[in-house]
């Protein structure tokens, strides 16, 4: 005969799962410093670089990646501030974090210069790298007819290739002169059939770093002439950061209010000034802040990351970093503005329309 048996459940009753919390608020603090310190350094970045000494080819060198940095930064900012929202259930947060550092990575340049219809000049600014290993008889060729096919009115060369344009006129140049290297070079052409005048000036900065000017005045097809001048500062890296500075301050002298001051070369007092080409320091560093001070506007000005131009290949790595090149304007409209691949050269190429200012 079985045995009955019975179980009596003496135990305590099983408590209900516990409701996951947030973070404690001295965590909460410490993920929100975590998920802003990218966009902290994008703010200090630039004051640092200023601190540093930029008489040195060291510390200008470190000074020039603490300009270009702030875009950079941004970018990674977006990422990481929504690593660190969703890691830490922060998730608004994160989400305003990486729009702010969305906002400093730029726009292309399609938005903000719209080809707009109407006259304008066009006008092509290029480095085109006189130590290209595309140096070629052939290399030459193809390069002289993708700067012609641009149809640009006016193309502005920095460095020495190439010597002739297709359907242009060579209006100034320094060929001839004793260069203490070919990347001294400068050469203006004008479309065949506009009134342009121009000269490349002696070279100026300091004793052991210095650089011509191309000035190209042109009368045409703007209500009022123009002064156009080819930009190439003085490299402050490798060799000789010394005459970097003084170069740019000896235009920006020059200019008050986007305009000339005093005639110089062929440009007359009360020129409208655009400066185009390889200032060869980023956004931010003292040169680029002289001439906006003189009144040239940055053209490029919210491109942020859409602006880089170096290193672009020429023998370099294809993926520029840096914004060297640069379109500083006086009182007169830009539209159109885009990069240009230049082949062989290491720098991404500018060509935009120069506008007659807003009534």
């Amino acid at each position: 005969m079985g045995l009955g048996r019975t179980v009596v459940c003496t135990g305590a009753p099983l408590s209900p799962t516990p409701t996951p919390r947030g973070p404690s608020g001295a965590r909460r603090l410490l993920w929100l410093v975590l998920a802003s310190l990218p966009g902290v350094l994008a703010l200090l970045a630039p004051r640092l670089a200023d601190l540093l000494p930029q008489d040195q080819v060291e510390g200008w060198m470190v000074a020039a990646i603490l300009w270009q940095s702030p875009p950079w930064l941004g970018a990674i900012w977006a990422l990481w501030a929504l690593v660190v929202a969703l890691r830490a259930r922060l998730l608004l947060v994160g989400l305003i974090f990486a729009g702010a550092g969305l906002s400093m990575v730029g726009q292309p340049l399609q938005l903000l210069h719209p080809d707009v219809a109407g006259p304008g000049l066009n006008v092509l600014a290029a480095n085109v790298n006189a130590f290209s290993p595309m140096d070629s008889p052939a290399d030459l060729h193809a390069l002289e007819a993708m700067l012609a096919a641009r149809g640009a009115d006016v193309v502005l060369i920095i460095e020495k290739r190439p010597e002739t344009l297709p359907g242009y006129r060579r209006v100034a140049h320094n060929l001839d002169a004793d260069l203490p290297r070919e990347s001294h070079g400068a050469v203006l052409f004008c479309k065949l059939g506009l009134s342009c005048a121009a000269e490349v000036t002696p070279e100026f900065g300091s004793e052991t770093s210095r650089m011509p000017l191309g000035l190209l005045r042109v009368q045409g097809p703007l209500k009022a002439p123009i002064c156009l001048g080819a930009l190439h500062a003085p490299p402050p890296v490798p060799l000789d950061p010394t005459g970097h500075l003084p170069h740019v301050q000896a235009i920006a002298e020059r200019v008050v209010q986007g305009r000339l001051v005093a005639d110089w070369g062929p440009c007359k007092a009360g020129d409208p000034v655009v400066l185009a080409g390889d200032l060869n320091e980023p956004p931010g560093g003292p040169a680029w802040r002289l001439l906006q001070g003189s009144g040239l506007r940055d053209g490029l000005a919210g491109a942020g990351l859409f602006a880089a131009s170096w290193p672009g290949g020429g023998g370099w790595l294809n993926l520029p970093f840096f914004q060297l090149d640069h379109v500083l304007a006086g009182p007169v409209g830009l539209a159109g503005l885009r990069q240009v691949e230049v082949p062989g050269s290491d720098h991404r190429g500018l060509q935009f329309r120069v506008l007659d200012p807003a009534p």
